[in-house]
């Protein structure tokens, strides 16, 4: 892989690490997520409720 940025070898599998990283907490995010409250807050259309839970979820709260 070749990043897009002009940059040094040296620091392109920092990239690769990097990208890697963000990959697994965003996997980690998904399987953490409580979809039995989305659904609830989906079924009494309570979008307002759903937004903030995901944006919690999402940042670690």
């Amino acid at each position: 892989m070749h990043p897009f940025r002009t940059t040094t070898p040296e620091h392109w599998s920092a990239a690769l690490d990097n990208s890697r990283r963000t990959f697994l907490r965003l996997v980690e995010k998904c399987r953490t997520f409580d979809e039995a409250r989305a659904q609830e807050y989906v079924s009494k259309l309570d979008y307002q409720a759903l937004d903030q839970m995901v944006f919690e979820h999402l940042l670690g709260k």
